[in-house]
């Protein structure tokens, strides 16, 4: 074969493995360009009100077929009344493109899961125990706005005795913010 076929045969067939097709593939996202995406949680705050943020770092994951991001997140709120019910928690989940789950509607949406863990109290500081966080996420295809639905639940913990875990419902509308403000 000339060297010369053989060099074109070389490029289309590296540009088959290294190019994506069209068909079947994902659209595009926000999460194309690897990077931090920060939101507000619920409606904007009343001023010295309770606010609460999300930060979410995202890497896109060498993947055939649906598109997969690795995210770290992390969830803060405060309240500027009250100091002591500021917190963090950390968050680790994964990312992908497709259509809501099981018949609900729309079309095709960032769906984030996000999973956390951290030691905290609910009001008392003699009573310290663990908060989990389970939440789905689900964001328009510029991650500019979506809905945080899940379950935050705390149990009291005193040394290796497990008091009564007590569950909140999270379901609230994001809305994206410069991360300078997370």
């Amino acid at each position: 074969m000339p060297r010369r076929l053989r060099i074109a045969t070389l490029v289309a067939l590296a540009s088959c493995v290294l190019l994506p097709t069209t068909s079947g593939a994902a659209p595009t996202s926000a999460f194309d360009r690897d990077g931090a995406f920060c939101f507000r949680e619920g409606a904007k705050p009343v001023p010295g009100g309770f606010r609460t943020t999300l930060k979410l770092v995202v890497e896109r994951r060498p993947t055939s077929g649906l598109p997969l991001w690795e995210v770290n997140g992390l969830e803060r709120s405060f309240d500027a009344d009250q100091t002591a019910y500021d917190y963090v928690d950390q968050l680790v989940g994964t990312a992908t493109i497709a259509r809501p789950n099981n018949g609900l509607a729309g079309g095709q949406r960032i769906q984030l899961n996000l999973t956390g863990a951290t030691r905290g109290t609910i009001g008392d500081p003699t009573q310290p125990g663990l908060w989990w966080l389970r939440y789905a996420v689900q964001l328009n295809l510029r991650a500019t706005s979506g809905r945080i639905t899940g379950v935050k639940s705390f149990t009291p913990i005193n040394g290796s005795t497990m008091g009564t875990p007590q569950e909140f419902g999270v379901d609230v509308h994001l809305t994206r913010i410069a991360c300078s403000r997370f």
